[in-house]
Protein backbone atom coordinates (compact mmCIF):
# COMPACT_ATOMS: atom_id res chain seq x y z
CA UNK A 1 0.00 0.00 0.00
CA UNK A 2 1.76 3.41 -1.17
CA UNK A 3 0.74 5.03 2.25
CA UNK A 4 2.20 2.70 4.51
CA UNK A 5 5.24 2.52 2.06
CA UNK A 6 5.33 6.31 2.63
CA UNK A 7 5.19 6.00 6.56
CA UNK A 8 8.64 3.26 6.25
CA UNK A 9 10.26 5.84 4.69
CA UNK A 10 9.48 8.57 7.32
CA UNK A 11 10.41 5.87 9.98
CA UNK A 12 13.63 4.92 8.06
CA UNK A 13 14.76 8.15 8.05
CA UNK A 14 13.24 9.88 10.75
CA UNK A 15 11.65 12.67 9.00
CA UNK A 16 8.03 13.01 8.81
CA UNK A 17 8.27 14.78 5.25
CA UNK A 18 10.00 11.81 3.60
CA UNK A 19 9.09 12.34 0.24
CA UNK A 20 9.14 10.62 -3.16
CA UNK A 21 9.65 11.70 -6.47
CA UNK A 22 5.84 11.68 -8.13
CA UNK A 23 6.99 9.96 -11.86
CA UNK A 24 8.47 7.17 -9.45
CA UNK A 25 5.18 6.54 -7.58
CA UNK A 26 3.09 7.30 -10.77
CA UNK A 27 4.98 4.38 -12.43
CA UNK A 28 5.01 2.06 -9.66
CA UNK A 29 1.46 2.45 -8.08
CA UNK A 30 -0.64 3.87 -10.80
CA UNK A 31 -1.48 8.16 -11.66
CA UNK A 32 -5.23 7.54 -10.61
CA UNK A 33 -4.20 6.04 -7.28
CA UNK A 34 -1.76 8.81 -6.42
CA UNK A 35 -4.40 11.35 -7.54
CA UNK A 36 -7.38 9.87 -5.23
CA UNK A 37 -4.78 9.81 -2.22
CA UNK A 38 -4.44 13.87 -2.87
CA UNK A 39 -7.69 14.12 -3.53
CA UNK A 40 -8.84 12.54 -0.31
CA UNK A 41 -5.64 14.90 1.55
CA UNK A 42 -3.54 11.87 2.75
CA UNK A 43 -0.76 12.89 0.22
CA UNK A 44 0.50 16.36 -0.68
CA UNK A 45 2.17 17.25 -3.60
CA UNK A 46 4.09 20.26 -4.46
CA UNK A 47 6.83 21.09 -7.03
CA UNK A 48 10.71 21.70 -6.42
CA UNK A 49 11.81 25.09 -6.53
CA UNK A 50 15.64 25.01 -7.12
CA UNK A 51 18.24 22.89 -8.69
CA UNK A 52 18.11 20.67 -11.77
CA UNK A 53 14.88 19.22 -10.06
CA UNK A 54 12.75 22.02 -10.51
CA UNK A 55 9.16 21.66 -11.63
CA UNK A 56 9.38 18.32 -10.70
CA UNK A 57 6.60 16.78 -8.33
CA UNK A 58 7.16 15.70 -5.03
CA UNK A 59 4.83 13.72 -3.04
CA UNK A 60 4.94 13.01 0.61
CA UNK A 61 2.30 11.95 3.37
CA UNK A 62 0.22 14.59 5.31
CA UNK A 63 -0.61 14.06 9.29
CA UNK A 64 -4.12 12.87 7.70
CA UNK A 65 -1.84 10.06 5.44
CA UNK A 66 -0.02 9.48 8.19
CA UNK A 67 -2.78 8.26 10.43
CA UNK A 68 -4.41 5.84 7.75
CA UNK A 69 -1.04 4.55 7.17
CA UNK A 70 -0.57 3.86 10.88
CA UNK A 71 -4.38 2.57 11.55
CA UNK A 72 -3.92 0.24 8.23
CA UNK A 73 -0.68 -0.77 9.91
CA UNK A 74 -2.51 -2.03 13.32
CA UNK A 75 -5.48 -3.68 11.44
CA UNK A 76 -3.51 -6.34 9.39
Amino acid sequence: MILSDFLTLEVYFSNDESAQMFEDCAHKYGIELIRKYIADGALSCRAIQLGPDTGRLLLSLTSKGREKAKSHLLNV
